[in-house]
This record gives C-alpha cells, sequence and structure tokens, in this order.
C-alpha cells in the first residue's frame, strides 16, 4: 500500500494497469479517475503502451516451432484473453481483448486509453539486462525508509 491508495495524498503517477490494487486498498467509498499527464508541446507523442510482460524465445532453443507457437497463443489469441483477463493490463491484441471479460475499471481503463491514442508515440528500449533486480532494490528501500 502506498500514499495514495491510503488516503494519504491526493494523486499518484502510475501505469493504469495499477487501478485494481489502488481500488482494493483504498477506503470504502474512495473513488479516483484517471487523467492524462500535462502536455507541455502541442502535438506531442508523449506517451506509449507499456507491456506489462515481454516474451522471447531463445535463439538456440530445441523447439523454435513450439515456442512461437506458446509465444503467439500468450499474446494473440481470444483464449489467452479469456485466461488471464486483464491481471496482465489491458490485452494489446484486439484478438486477445475479444476473449477477455472487462469489468468497471477495465472499462474505464480501455476509455482511457482510447482518449489519449492521439499522444500515444514509440516505447522506449527494453530495459537492460539485470533492471529488474536494481527496480527491486529500490522498492526494498523505500519499504524500508517507510
Amino acid at each position: 500500500m502506498g500514499g495514495f491508495d491510503a488516503g494519504l495524498n491526493a494523486s499518484e503517477l502510475g501505469w493504469d494497469n495499477f487501478g485494481a490494487g489502488f481500488l482494493a486498498n483504498m477506503r470504502e467509498g474512495s473513488s479516483f479517475t484517471l487523467t492524462e499527464p500535462p502536455i507541455t508541446v502541442e502535438g506531442a507523442k508523449d506517451l506509449y503502451l507499456k507491456p506489462s510482460m515481454l516474451h522471447a524465445i531463445a535463439a538456440n532453443t530445441d523447439h523454435p516451432e513450439a515456442a512461437a507457437t506458446l509465444s503467439n497463443f500468450l499474446v494473440d489469441s481470444p483464449q489467452s484473453g479469456e485466461i488471464f483477463g486483464t491481471n496482465r493490463g489491458l490485452p494489446a491484441s484486439e484478438t486477445a481483448l475479444k476473449g477477455a471479460t472487462l469489468g468497471e475499471l477495465d472499462e474505464v481503463i480501455r476509455e482511457y486509453e482510447e482518449s489519449i491514442s492521439q499522444r500515444l508515440g514509440d516505447a522506449p528500449p527494453a530495459p537492460i539486462s539485470g533492471f529488474g533486480s536494481l527496480e527491486e532494490k529500490f522498492r526494498g528501500l523505500g519499504l524500508e525508509l517507510g
């Protein structure tokens, strides 16, 4: 739980798929809205859709076809959308999204993402090797400091 969902601060800058966690921790009767960050340059492509998971196939795999089939299933199948729903964020593929059952908050997030579509630009490069452990270290330090 952070300051926002504990009701200690009025705003939070985060990814839209944090919403379910915020709602789960907030006091009864609390609510929040999604709003786009302020813009400094009109027409800027300053936002991007961030993947919640990056799938990779090892170049030296003994089963490249099976690996590609699995990766494609996880990303672009209605069954994957049905199985995982939105626990990885909104499915990026229309095919998987059609298989997902969207709740009230999921619909709000989908509408928000549609509303910012004109501001969407290219995502930055994939994180460097070891980034996850560095991010975890900062998270741990944050917990220690309170």
